[in-house]
């Protein structure tokens, strides 16, 4: 479809960044896993919706952690918090 423009909805990923103990919440490597998928399309999101519940414990870590996770996709990004944020 020419002109037509993608986007990617993600909802409540519950991302937690334990650096101890990093393979006892593994949202981030599935997320990343998710997005390589995704831009991998032929038609990749030039823009991606994260709604609800980014981060598992709402620490500010966890918070710079997903904004640096966030900031490596090419694409526009905007979230919406969820009942826990």
């Amino acid at each position: 479809m020419e002109n037509a423009h993608y986007f990617l909805h993600v909802t409540d990923t519950h991302l937690c960044f334990d650096a101890e103990a990093p393979d006892i919440c593994c949202t981030e490597q599935a997320l990343r896993s998710l997005y390589q998928t995704a831009f991998a399309w032929d038609h990749r999101p030039a823009f991606v919706l994260i709604t609800g519940d980014l981060v598992h414990e709402g620490t500010s870590a966890d918070y710079a952690r997903a904004k640096t996770l966030l900031q490596e996709l090419d694409a526009c990004c905007a979230g919406y918090p969820g009942g826990a944020e």
